[in-house]
């Protein structure tokens, strides 16, 4: 249906949720970033639909899929790939990555979370590959099952950026391999960030698609040659994507995989002579706190047990609250301006009938959901980061531009997405301290930013002089010292001047 305007949500709860039936996705996203909270109760069942889907970057757990079960289908949304069989492959998907210098930092990380979301989203049996090119081009990883998910990671993580851009390179590296396998889908996907030499990309092009190999391309920011990647997707029988956001590149990946993959042929499984085995009992877990004291968890001490516990690990700067055994089982984390988090297990079922009879439920519940809902008036977060002696201030917002001023004097901005701006900014001297206020309609934020001594600089204690301990004795026993008082100095100062003068009246009288 309608995306709703999720920016007017206090806070989300998605239970019993496939996440790639959310309609705009990236909305809520941005919604989450303005401040509104999300809470994700995910069972063991749609732990693999998560992994899988942009939105479960944004949570505080990794999930594990050891025994994953399909999301029911919906006939008016693309639900991805079937399930898994052992019948023939179907895909061949070619990424042909930009790793030129102009791709460092955010843009790289978001090319590596790309690409390993694009490879989680095929099945058992279909290839992925990827190449990367600079001035020259190689394999990062050559055509592998896509299931060998630790292989495709590793390769995929060394990759680094560096060097110029040539996009037929890369693109005449990836076709000559698509056209000597053969799978009943070939597809390449092209991403760039840069302008390339011209070559001879029409006619490479149009021959892959007589090849029945498809072309798709991604463009980075606005210092590309839209028109050439238009024409390449256009020629190859694809589709052209563009954003000026780096976050978006994992979700376009991820669409247009599950778009290649909603075109391929369906697998037939394997008639099976044994009966299916019996699904694995679960284990009740007795629930303890990981955490200090924390809003979502105050006055709970004592928890019911709890089976079906799917949580892998906590992401980085996430705060586990409740772990079932060695899994982690709640957790909560910062989202930009709102607050996510996440409970790794089913809550219906008979599975969960300890959990949702317990008579302290509501009040659990209530306490979590609160702690994450939107603040009536939220005020610009500002994060201060150092480099070298520069220091890079990144302002957040609910979406209006903030008004910035360093000590009182206006600051200029940089857009880095939808709700942040950026500035880098010098220190007027060495140590120094300056304050920072950033103001939206929405409220008001300071904090400061401070130079210490740089290391070169600093001022360094003196040595410790090499006199023997006799002297230090023979100087502590000699008698105090008496200070001539300030009025003592006004009087001597006066009979000083008193006896210039009279000795000038005497040397004029002498003349």
């Amino acid at each position: 249906g309608e995306a709703p305007e999720w920016r007017n949500f206090a806070a989300v709860v998605l239970a019993r949720c496939n996440p790639a039936l959310i309609a705009a996705p990236e909305a809520l996203s941005e919604g989450v970033a303005s401040g509104t909270g999300l809470l994700a109760i995910v069972s063991p069942g749609e732990s693999a639909a998560w992994i899988a889907h942009p939105l479960g970057t944004i949570l505080p757990l990794t999930f594990r899929t050891s025994s994953p079960v399909p999301p029911p289908p919906d006939p008016g949304h693309d639900t991805g790939p079937p399930a898994p069989s052992d019948e023939a492959p179907r895909i061949l998907l070619l990424l042909v990555l930009d790793r030129s210098g102009s791709m460092a930092g955010a843009k790289m990380r978001a090319a590596k979370e790309a690409a390993i979301a694009s490879a989680e989203t095929l099945q058992a049996g279909d290839k992925v590959g990827v190449v990367a090119f600079d001035s020259e081009a190689h394999w990062v990883l050559e055509p592998t099952d896509a299931t060998a998910r630790g292989s495709v990671a590793d390769a995929i993580a060394r990759l680094q950026a560096g060097g110029e851009t040539d996009v037929f390179a890369g693109l005449e590296m990836a076709a000559e391999r698509a056209r000597a396998l053969k799978f009943p889908v070939r597809h390449i996907i092209v991403m760039t960030d840069g302008q390339t030499p011209p070559a001879e990309f029409r006619k490479l092009v149009e021959g892959l698609a007589a090849d029945r190999v498809t072309v798709s391309t991604v463009g980075i920011g606005e210092d590309l040659d839209s028109g050439l990647l238009a024409n390449m997707s256009q020629w190859g029988r694809g589709r052209f994507y563009f954003t000026a956001r780096v976050d978006e590149i994992p979700r376009i990946f991820t669409l247009e995989t599950r778009r290649i993959a909603a075109g391929a042929p369906a697998p037939r499984a394997k008639p099976s002579p044994n009966p299916p085995p019996e699904p694995p009992k679960t284990l009740d877990f007795l629930p303890v706190l990981a955490a200090e004291a924390d809003p979502a968890t105050e006055g709970l001490t004592e928890w019911p047990p709890i089976a079906g516990a799917s949580g892998d690990e906590a992401r980085p700067r996430a705060l586990l609250l409740l772990k079932a055994g060695s899994r982690p089982l709640l957790a909560v984390r910062r989202a930009s301006l709102g607050r996510a988090a996440a409970f790794a297990a089913p809550l219906d079922g008979p599975e969960a009938a300890k959990w949702t009879g317990w008579e302290r439920f509501p009040q659990c519940a209530a306490q979590l959901v609160r702690t994450l809902m939107r603040r009536e008036s939220v005020g610009p977060s500002i994060e201060v980061s150092a480099e070298g002696n520069r220091r890079r201030i990144v302002v957040r917002t609910a979406g209006e531009e903030p008004r910035v001023a360093l000590d009182g004097e206006p600051v200029v901005l940089e857009a880095l997405a939808a709700n942040a701006w950026a500035a880098i900014v010098e220190p007027r001297s060495f140590p120094d301290l300056r304050r920072i206020d950033a103001a939206t309609g929405e409220g008001h934020s300071s904090s400061a930013v401070a130079w210490n001594w740089p290391e070169a600089l600093r001022p360094r204690a003196p040595a410790a002089l090499p006199f023997p301990a006799w002297s230090e004795a023979a100087v502590s026993q000699r008698p105090a010292v008496r200070r001539t008082t300030r009025e003592e100095l006004y009087g001597w100062a006066l009979l000083c001047a008193l006896a210039f003068i009279l000795i000038e009246v005497w040397l004029r009288r002498k003349r």
